[in-house]
């Protein structure tokens, strides 16, 4: 099911409602999953280097230190913009704290570059964000942001 943004008849508020997610890894879980969850072992994560077969091509690579690739389960319609995953690097860390210094540059020089390039395809608000651990609704273990772009103000 294709997601699609909705008007809250409460609060007139504009809501993304994206079922699909549900089919990504770990996408269908219950509260108690989310707070005991182990850590998906580094051969099985498809953020790793050596796995880059398992996600969709990269928009953007910066000699395998991150890469920036489609969501393969976007929380947007594609009449309402775009969602991208920035991986932060091959290594299999959780969190972006456990990242070396000149990686979180390289983290930030691949969100300009994406915002640069989103924007001059026509798409006029684009966002970075970070979500790390289960209980913020990432299903990959992988340190990994996302880059929002929305033809409307988000």
């Amino acid at each position: 099911m294709e997601p699609s943004l909705l008007e809250d008849a409460h609060s007139g508020d504009v809501v993304a409602i994206a079922p699909g997610r549900d089919a990504r890894p770990g996408g269908k879980r219950s509260r108690d999953d989310v707070l005991v969850r182990a850590r998906r072992p580094a051969d099985e994560c498809p953020f790793c280097a050596g796995r880059e077969a398992q996600t969709p091509p990269a928009s953007l690579e910066l000699p395998w230190r991150v890469r920036a690739v489609p969501n393969r389960y976007p929380a947007l319609p594609d009449d309402a913009g775009r969602q991208e995953v920035i991986v932060h690097g091959g290594v299999h860390a959780l969190r972006l704290a456990e990242l070396p210094p000149p990686l979180l540059g390289d983290i930030g020089e691949a969100w300009s570059a994406r915002i640069r390039a989103l924007r001059a395809d026509g798409v006029p608000w684009v966002v970075p964000l970070v979500n790390e651990g289960a209980a913020s609704g990432s299903s990959l273990d992988h340190s990994h942001s996302q880059v929002i772009a929305t033809v409307d103000p988000p």
